[in-house]
């Protein structure tokens, strides 16, 4: 005779936030159109040394904010709370983020995360124009395959990373954003 099992669910997840679906809907829309037209406009007369360098600029970028995406949704509130009790500098903003996990991991996942990979793309396609006048098939596909697995092999290593010290990414998450934050409304001040 088997046993019934009943799967338990989470009861503090609020659902989807429909209002941040259409908002980061637009915003990924105009970063990526812009980012996009940019990176093709300042990479048409670049040298293929530094085409490179840019696209291993992009892909740990893109592995950075997908480290910090998987840090945030799996990170544990409590010690924040801790460190904001003793005045902890930043650990607030902690709190803030982990409790916002679901925009924050969208957003460094799927946003930035995803333009990166196509921005990657697009350099490794200037990178082979550059390479070839004809643009070889060849040359294409094997770009391709070195840019996916740059991209899937770095992200690999960095989510063991981040999911096993969650913690401290979000504090060092949090400190830089303070960081860029403050520096912004200080200088906003002075005027």
């Amino acid at each position: 005779m088997s046993k019934k099992f009943k799967i338990p669910t989470r009861t503090n997840i609020k659902g989807t936030d429909w209002n941040w679906v259409i908002k980061i809907f637009f915003i990924t829309f105009a970063l990526s159109l812009a980012m996009s037209t940019g990176a093709n406009e300042a990479l048409s007369g670049v040298n293929v040394f530094f085409a490179f360098l840019i696209l291993l600029f992009l892909i740990s970028l893109g592995a950075i904010f997908d480290m910090i995406g998987m840090a945030v949704a799996s990170a544990d509130e409590t010690p924040f709370h801790s460190m904001a009790s003793h005045g902890v500098k930043s650990a607030n903003r902690a709190i803030w983020l982990v409790r916002n996990a679901e925009k924050v991991s969208n957003f460094c996942n799927d946003v930035v995360g995803d333009i990166m990979g196509i921005l990657s793309g697009s350099v490794a396609g200037i990178i082979v124009l550059n390479l070839s006048n004809e643009g070889s098939l060849w040359l294409s596909v094997l770009m391709t395959g070195i840019v996916s697995a740059l991209t899937v092999g770095v992200k690999a290593a960095g989510k063991g990373i981040s999911i096993s010290k969650s913690n401290l990414f979000v504090y060092c998450f949090a400190v830089i954003i303070d960081f860029f934050w403050f520096t912004r409304n200080k200088k906003g001040k002075k005027k």
